[in-house]
Formats: structure tokens, C-alpha cells, sequence
């Protein structure tokens, strides 16, 4: 999965819903999204993932065999949805020592793609990385995350 921090990258220099933090010591700019969380009265413990969705989204799963993950039922307490209330997933671009040399040598034409991969070295998460730490603390379904993120 080749995404690091996707959609803030793209935007970090015109986006106006962005925060950018400017100082001495800190500048970089970070994202939030939105997503539905999982109906705690009736979760249920997923035992087998769709082979084919978690493929098309890069997702190992015998590696997410080793988390417990949790899939939406349905009660009165969430009207049958499975889903009640929501959570933030936020996305951070840190503007490192490497990524500020990578910006400054680019000049007019920055190379996302070279801060992208750097900015992943760098311990950067992409809004969908965000999405799916939730999934793996029991918060919200692995559809809600890859359904309400994107792959970039």
C-alpha cells in the first residue's frame, strides 16, 4: 500500500480547510475526516474476511487474521444500521528536515511522489492508515474505513 500521506500532500500548499502550523519549531499541515462508528450493543467478531475486498485494497489478511475485527448486526439501538456515531481520522504532513530539503531542491515543480515516500519513512498516515487503526482497536468495519477513505 503505496499512499503515505496522500490527500494532505496534494493539498498542503492550497487547500483553505487545511491546518497549516507555522513557528520556530513546527510546520506541517493535517486533514481530518469523518467515520461511522460500529453499534457497541451489537458488534460482532468477524471470522471470515471478504478475500476479494480486502485484495483490491491491499489489505494482507492473514496478518489482519491476528487483530480482532468487527463487522455491523443491527439492533434497535442503532435502528438496524449497525452503526452509531461517528470519530475523526486525521492525516499529518510533518515538515521534517528531509521533506523541507525535498520541497526547497523541487523549486517550482514539487515531486509529491518524492515527499510522499519520504514522508511515509518519516511515520506520516494517510487518512485510509488512520481509518483502519480503528478497525484494528474494534471502532468502526473494515467496508466503513476502505468506503469512506481513499487509496491516494
Amino acid at each position: 500500500m503505496e499512499e503515505g500521506c496522500g490527500k494532505e500532500l496534494g493539498t498542503v500548499f492550497n487547500n483553505p480547510h487545511m491546518k497549516v502550523y507555522c513557528g520556530d519549531e513546527i510546520f506541517g499541515g493535517e486533514t481530518a475526516g469523518l467515520i461511522i462508528k460500529l453499534c457497541d450493543k451489537c458488534k460482532k467478531r468477524l471470522n471470515n474476511f471478504d478475500e476479494s475486498l480486502m485484495s483490491a485494497a491491499g489489505l494482507n489478511i492473514e496478518e489482519w487474521k491476528t487483530h480482532t475485527v468487527y463487522t455491523p448486526v443491527g439492533c434497535d439501538e442503532c435502528n438496524g444500521s449497525g452503526y452509531k456515531g461517528r470519530m475523526a481520522i486525521h492525516e499529518a504532513l510533518y515538515f521534517t528536515k528531509d521533506i523541507r530539503q525535498l520541497i526547497v531542491k523541487s523549486g517550482v515543480e514539487v515531486d509529491e511522489e518524492s515527499i510522499r515516500v519520504q514522508a511515509k519513512k518519516d511515520g506520516s498516515y494517510s487518512l485510509r492508515e488512520s481509518a483502519l487503526e480503528r478497525v484494528k482497536l474494534g471502532l468502526t468495519s473494515i467496508e466503513e474505513a476502505l468506503g469512506s477513505t481513499s487509496d491516494e
